[in-house]
């Protein structure tokens, strides 16, 4: 049986520190190379970096709602000989929202209603003189906002006596989100 002799001097110290120093590389190592657990390492010589490994660790982010956009039209209708008028927005389809301007527009014995604007996913203005007269003319216009839509609108109303013709009916259609 061999004989267990203890170890003396220089041999023990280097022993020692041999161990002292695995001990803390095995606690400073890193999971990917040079980058923390959850990252791997990014670059070329000289110029290095880390970026997360996807998928590991980090928090959940929330899931996304699934869906989509739903596109709606809106309309104007008007009687030429009763000054009536009917509107609709927020509708499905083109013919709903005409049905609809049409059917409030006839709301009060107008026999002569007709459309005069129908629109999709964006806004109307139906501006009118505000003097009647010979050459009077009202304008209908659409836009990406109501502003665009007015000042359309303005470009063909118009008013014999030259006063800006004024507002009667302004409004946006806008697209609706469905979630599933």
């Amino acid at each position: 049986m061999a004989d267990f002799k203890p170890l003396r001097g220089n041999s023990a110290f280097v022993i020692l520190v041999l161990l002292f120093s695995a001990l803390l590389v095995v606690n400073n190592a890193n999971a990917e190379g040079r980058c923390p657990a959850g990252q791997y390492p990014i670059g070329d010589q000289g110029v290095g970096g880390c970026a997360p490994i996807p998928g590991a660790g980090g928090a959940a982010r929330e899931p996304e709602p699934v869906g989509q956009w739903r596109k709606t039209w809106g309309a104007i209708a008007s009687s030429p000989s009763t000054s009536e008028a009917g509107v609709a927005t927020g509708k499905a389809t083109k013919e709903d929202a005409e049905r609809v301007a049409l059917e409030g527009c006839g709301m009060h014995a107008a026999r002569d209603c007709r459309i005069l604007i129908a629109y999709r996913n964006q806004c109307a203005a139906w501006v009118v003189p505000q003097n009647k007269g010979n050459g009077a003319r009202s304008g209908v216009a659409s836009g990406h906002d109501l502003k665009e839509a007015t000042a359309q609108a303005r470009k063909i109303c118009v008013d014999p006596t030259g006063t800006q013709c004024k507002i009667a009916y302004s409004a946006c259609s806008e697209p609706v989100y469905e979630a599933f």
